[in-house]
């Protein structure tokens, strides 16, 4: 008994070893990997994570106040992590592979155990060879960079991970003699199945994939036992729907309806282009060239079943799938689930709520099953075990390739935007986005050429109008920043950030009271804000006002007491004046704070050596 656990221990372990170094080597070089898009807002910007301590009080407030509230394990991760290291980008990118390395082991495990069901028929011998092709395919697939590399997509993944772990722990409990040990093995599947849902709400669907898996792998799609459990079926859809209620805060029409606020279409429309995305996955699985693969892709609208024509046979093809598995359940066992596997775990993501369109990372959990269809496929096409090896090994090294190519696009910024634009060059979103980078890097006519892209494309874009008018500003084209920023203003006159960046760039042009203007207002918009009231100071310094200009001086380093610009202006306000000894402390404030600061310095110098007569 001891040897044979020890034989089948050692007959898993290489699998194993092999698929945590394939998956290593695909992401090692994602390690500095930069915050992009909801990372920021999800991880380096939400205060909630950024734990000093372990406290209950502060790992409550990770968890429930973070944008993503519904999401707990995930939240407690990032937390974790942040806790841990700070914003140290390797360490986050390090959990994230951990995950999914974690995630293709599970998967192994359970396609190993599923292939030697009696309703599969594989035996020992060929089940390890095609859970392991699938494992390994599924783990090095160009698809799931997205979910593994974009940080934020942790949710994603956690949520497969578990999902994977909780239907394996319960196919242990259903297969464990040990009356003992089985009820430790569904304890585990609830745990992980909790964990999966903690960490995103389209693990709702698990309950139903469990009672599926059961009445095909256990039960032989047995019609009698279907028709004793009916019950158990409603008991499952209660259970969806109750989540839904909870993660809709029990108004889930409502909630549906505001998603599509923001959004150029409607529910109609969003079904019948869903059917089209759902190929469309289909086709970035078979051939995931990174040429293929966008974190935002220009995916045109449905508007009628011939509008485009594609839409009828994509929801012709929708149908004929669920036929499929209907119709083959009996002979094609595995091949049947993975269709309804495939659809049912987009379900959410891909029907009726107003979601974004597209996105890869959506295709985490639902392609684990299509993968294993098609290793089976391959091992059964190809009788010798060792050229079907072969094959795999081609098939993995390619994608492999692929998918580290597709990481080192995200390593680099302007080089990740860059391919957004270039996948998606009739869409604004991507051209805006390159345009903030651009700003970024101090490239103000490039980015005002992006932005005017975006504009193009998209008129009601106020944001692109406004960036636009600070690259105008940093380009030093006062009057076509001025301009953009009363283009904001005529249809927004109570936004704050235009009426602030306007009074700047009126007060560089010597317009002193419009600039005084417009900054007395976004003041009024934020009290206290540190760069308006360091700007309104600069106006009546400007304007010789120096008692107001003081004034807000001091309000602004009440507020923000490390501004050197400010302190030296306050030293120049004092030295004017006659106040030297004020000066000179302004003055050495200021270099305290930035010892390099020249213009601080020579003011000091000038402020302690007068010049000769």
């Amino acid at each position: 008994m001891v040897e044979e656990r020890l034989k089948r221990g050692l007959s898993l372990a290489l699998p194993l070893l092999v698929l945590v170094m394939a998956g290593w080597a695909v992401y090692a070089n994602t390690l500095r990997v930069p915050f992009y898009f909801d990372d920021i807002q999800n991880i380096e910007e939400n205060s909630a994570i950024h734990l000093s301590s372990l406290a209950p009080g502060a790992l409550a407030e990770a968890i429930t106040r973070s944008p993503c509230a519904t999401r707990p394990v995930a939240n407690l991760s990032f937390a974790l992590n942040y806790y841990a290291h700070g914003d140290w980008l390797p360490g986050f990118h390090l959990v994230n592979i951990a995950v999914h390395l974690l995630a293709g082991i599970f998967l192994f495990l359970l396609l190993k155990s599923t292939l030697t069901l009696p309703a599969v028929g594989c035996g020992d011998e060929e089940a390890l060879p095609i859970a392991f092709a699938a494992a390994l395919i599924w783990l090095v697939h160009p698809l799931q960079t997205q979910a593994v590399t974009y940080l934020v997509q942790r949710m994603a993944a956690l949520a497969g991970m578990f999902y994977l772990l909780a239907l394996y722990c319960y196919l242990r409990g259903r297969l464990s003699g040990a009356a003992g040990r089985g009820r430790w093995w569904f304890a585990a599947a609830l745990v992980a199945g909790l964990l999966a849902l903690g960490s995103k709400e389209t693990a709702v669907t698990l309950p139903f994939f469990v009672f599926l898996y059961e009445w095909y792998f256990l039960r032989d799609l047995d019609r009698g036992w279907l028709k004793r459990h009916l019950p158990l079926v409603g008991v499952v859809f209660a259970l969806l729907l109750g989540a839904v209620f909870v993660y809709t805060g029990g108004h889930p029409w409502r909630v549906v309806t505001a998603s599509y606020t923001y959004q150029d279409y409607g529910v109609w429309e969003r079904l019948l282009t869903e059917s089209r995305v759902l190929f469309f996955y289909l086709g970035l699985l078979v051939y995931p060239a990174p040429s293929r693969l966008s974190l935002d892709h220009d995916f045109p609208l449905s508007h009628g079943l011939l509008a485009p024509a594609t839409t009828l046979a994509a929801v012709a093809g929708f149908a004929l799938l669920v036929a499929t598995a209907v119709f083959v359940a009996r002979r094609q066992r595995l091949f049947s689930f993975a269709i309804l596997w495939y659809l049912g775990n987009l379900l959410l993501e891909s029907s009726f709520v107003g979601l974004e369109l597209i996105f890869e990372h959506r295709l985490y959990l639902p392609s684990a099953l299509p993968v294993a269809v098609a290793a089976l496929a391959l091992f059964r096409l190809v009788r010798r075990r060792w050229a079907g090896l072969v094959i795999v090994a081609v098939i993995v090294l390619l994608l492999g390739f692929w998918a580290r190519q597709r990481n080192e696009t995200w390593r680099e910024p302007l080089v990740f935007h860059r391919d957004l634009v270039r996948k998606a060059p009739a869409k604004a979103r991507p051209h805006f986005n390159l345009g903030r980078q651009l700003l970024d890097a101090g490239r103000n006519n490039e980015a005002i050429a992006e932005f005017a892209a975006a504009l193009a494309l998209e008129p009601r874009l106020l944001m692109a109008r406004y960036q636009l008018a600070v690259a105008y500003g940093r380009a030093g084209q006062l009057d076509q920043a001025i301009a953009n920023c009363r283009a904001v203003l005529a249809l927004v006159p109570d936004d704050f950030a235009a009426n602030h960046t306007i009074g700047v760039f009126l007060r560089q042009k010597g317009e002193l009271g419009a600039a005084r203007d417009h900054l007395l207002k976004a003041l009024a918009l934020s009290p206290e804000n540190p760069a308006v009231l360091a700007a309104l100071g600069m106006v009546f310094h400007q304007a010789g006002n120096f008692a107001a200009a003081l004034e807000f001086y001091r309000r602004t380093i009440a507020v923000q007491p490390a501004n050197a610009s400010i302190l030296n202006n306050m030293g120049v306000l004092y030295r004017d004046q006659g106040d030297r000894a004020r000066a000179e402390q302004c003055f050495r404030r200021a270099l305290a704070v930035v010892p390099d600061y020249r213009l601080a310095r020579e003011n000091l110098r000038g402020l302690v050596v007068p010049p000769a007569p």
